[in-house]
């Protein structure tokens, strides 16, 4: 197709074509990675549940104000997941969805090569043939597989055509009409004031499609401030002011609601209630650069990622579901080689930046400042610098920047001519279209992805876990062990909390621990399995999957042993590791393996089972029951072994004080009884030096509880 017979009807649709056609195997792609928690276990997506709790509830389905929620805002976005239920009756298809994703890709590609067409001046066909190149670059880009293919990646591209959608807005409202439409020009101020109020309306879209979308009004006030204003002069300065005001007052007003929304009822409103600013959720496994000590070592690796991020931008030979920690390793030290290739980007950045702004004064350099804004705003971001991010590297965030990439493209390389030049870009067309091809077919389900991620990045201790989980599930345990023992390897820093080990360090990664238990269970190592479970209970990711599974091997092992002293140990260890009100569970099930030590005639081990019960209930029960206990198992132990008089005149001692501590005991009073009465009778007993009476050394009998 010769470019210069592309009209501006067919050059959109050509755009979108290709688009579309990058991700035709997109269908045959399952749910993979974050995909499942997105959609098949947002209860928000599934049909029948109701809209109204949606809109206080975060893009995976947890309530805004809550600690472990991710403060990601996307109702516009689940509603779309949402309407597949509508259409169906059933809970979303991966094909259906990822249909949907190409076909929104496809109507952003139109966006983009209107707004290329829109932005830079020239005869028609040579803005044609700038459009048609940044365009196609964009349609085709590998990078955006992650987020076309990927369903989580909806919200990026809403957000992209909310934004392009509110640029065309603003654009009728500042009277910048397509060619031919000077009727427009002349309309009444009541249309201009309705694409006002229409750009608003996009722009409310876009924040609603994802978080990121409100830096469309910066490009907007930018683009006022750039080229509106120098274009007019002052007969353009009331309607620049008051669209910038607008502007600005809607900003304002979405921070603000944001603030209202997501800060915790009864507690004073601040900007970490509303962003990941005070959050626990952010760990080193995703983001490493949270956790480097030296402020040098941050600001080194941050130019580090921007420098990784150029590299995807504009040569992505190698492509990553996840760079998880150690994938990108940071840079700690001003030796690093590193070093120079973030110097290099910044140095061209600058001198690019120098040169505009020596040319200010002239409507070239201004446009394409103007359309610089595309790029570095929506960059920004992501950039680290701003904002307490979640993630380290995420391809899928850079579609929007992608946009300004394309804008200023042409605008840099000369518009090729003649039937050369459109073999030219046909063939690049062609290759970025097959590497989008081959990299959707990483995409079919988790495991292919992984694997390919894998060869990217095998230093990701995520990856590893993964892949620990998955070859589990598929029943390759060798496999499995070895992906483990890599991920541990990688990052070992969480070990639990509770009386397992003692502990969570901040940031650490606990899904580990939840994987290697899965793994035991599937061994039948039960021990393993349990203490790594335990482990895992501790972390917000894993605790409640490692929960329920700890429950059905509890359930399993009752049913074959129900007076294992060892398994109510282990009930109890897990318990007390989740904490709270499930200590006073803890100490009953400590209480219990205790009373089936002494059955069987072993009271050390129920004196230690005794140690590890917590007493900080806040009603004293577990004190109660447990200082009588620990009297009986002192008792039994000091009455049933062959120790000195003096020491067992010591553990006497020791017996009556752990009764005396039940006190009163208003919760059990015929605990307290008991206890009162064991008191009673080793006072006696110590007082005439005599050992006490036969019905204080059982063990098995004599208990009230």
């Amino acid at each position: 197709v010769r470019m210069t017979l592309l009209d501006g009807t067919r050059l959109h649709l050509y755009a979108s074509l290709v688009g579309l056609a990058c991700y035709l195997n997109a269908p045959a792609c399952d749910f993979v990675f974050d995909d499942a928690f997105a959609v098949v276990s947002n209860a928000d997506v599934q049909p029948g549940a109701p809209l109204l709790p949606l809109w206080s509830h975060d893009f995976w389905g947890k309530a805004l104000h809550l600690d472990d929620s991710h403060k990601s805002y996307r109702p516009l976005t689940v509603l779309s997941f949402r309407a597949h239920s509508w259409w169906s009756g059933e809970a979303p298809e991966p094909s259906a969805l990822h249909g949907a994703n190409a076909i929104i890709h496809a109507a952003v590609c139109a966006g983009v090569t209107q707004l290329i067409v829109r932005a830079w001046r020239g005869h028609a066909s040579r803005r044609r043939r700038r459009a048609l190149l940044g365009a196609l670059w964009f349609a085709a880009h590998p990078l955006h597989v992650e987020a076309v293919t990927g369903v989580v990646g909806r919200a990026e591209l809403l957000c992209a055509l909310c934004c392009l959608g509110a640029n065309a807005c603003h654009a009728w409202a500042a009277g910048l009409t397509p060619r031919g439409c000077s009727a427009w020009r002349r309309g009444a101020s009541a249309r201009r004031l309705a694409c006002a109020a229409a750009t608003l309306g996009c722009i409310a879209g876009a924040v609603l499609c994802k978080e990121t979308g409100i830096v469309i009004a910066p490009i907007l006030i930018a683009q006022e401030v750039l080229v509106l204003l120098p274009a007019r002069g002052a007969a353009g300065v009331v309607g620049s002011c008051a669209r910038i005001c607008a502007l600005a007052l809607f900003v304002a007003a979405y921070l603000a609601g944001r603030i209202l929304l997501m800060s915790p009822p009864g507690e004073p409103l601040s900007w970490g209630a509303a962003s990941l600013a005070d959050s626990l959720l952010i760990r080193k496994a995703e983001n490493p650069l949270l956790f480097l000590e030296s402020r040098l070592a941050w600001w080194l690796s941050v130019g580090w990622i921007q420098a990784v991020y150029a590299a995807l931008l504009l040569a992505p030979s190698s492509l990553c579901i996840e760079y998880s920690f150690d994938c990108i390793p940071m840079v700690e030290s001003a030796r690093d080689s590193r070093n120079l290739l973030t110097l290099l980007l910044l140095g061209a950045a600058g001198k690019w930046a120098a040169s505009l702004v020596r040319s200010a004064r002239h409507a070239k350099a201004r446009h394409t400042m103007g359309a610089s804004a595309w790029l570095l705003l929506p960059w920004l971001l992501v950039s680290h610098i701003p904002l307490r991010l979640g993630t380290l590297v995420a391809e899928r965030t850079m579609y929007l920047p992608s946009v300004g990439m394309a804008l200023l493209l042409p605008r840099h390389l000369a518009p090729p001519r003649g039937a050369r030049g459109a073999a030219t870009v046909a063939g690049a067309t062609a290759y970025f279209a097959s590497r989008c091809l081959r990299r959707t077919l990483d995409w079919r389900t988790d495991e292919t992805a992984f694997e390919t991620a894998l060869e990217v990045c095998p230093r990701s201790a995520k990856l590893q876990q993964q892949m620990c989980t998955l070859r589990t599930n598929q029943g390759r345990l060798a496999e499995a062990l070895a992906h483990c023992d890599a991920s541990f390897e990688i990052d070992s820093s969480f070990c639990g909390r509770g009386p397992v080990c003692g502990g969570a360090a901040a940031g650490a990664f606990c899904d580990v621990h939840s994987s290697y238990g899965l793994l035991h269970v599937r061994r039948n190592d039960v021990g393993a399995a349990i203490w790594h479970l335990n482990a895992s209970l501790g972390c917000v990711y894993t605790s409640y999957k490692a929960y329920t599974t700890l429950l059905t091997v509890y359930d399993h092992l009752h049913r074959a042993a129900p007076a294992n002293a060892t398994l109510y140990e282990d009930m109890a260890s897990t318990q007390a590791a989740i904490g709270g009100r499930s200590d006073l569970n803890a100490a009953g099930l400590y209480r219990e393996a205790a009373r089936l030590h002494l059955r069987a005639g072993s009271p050390r081990r129920a004196i230690a089972a005794l140690a590890a019960a917590p007493r900080g209930d806040r009603d004293g029960v577990a004190a109660c029951f447990l200082g009588y206990w620990e009297g009986k198992a002192v008792l039994e132990e000091a009455t049933s072994g062959r120790d000195a008089p003096r020491r067992r005149l010591r553990a006497y001692r020791q017996a009556l004080e752990a009764f005396r501590s039940v006190g009163a005991c208003d919760s059990h009073p015929a605990t307290a009884e008991a206890a009162e009465a064991e008191a009673e009778q080793l006072e006696q007993a110590l007082g005439s030096l005599l050992l006490p009476g036969s019905g204080s050394r059982s063990g098995s009998g004599g208990g009230t509880l």
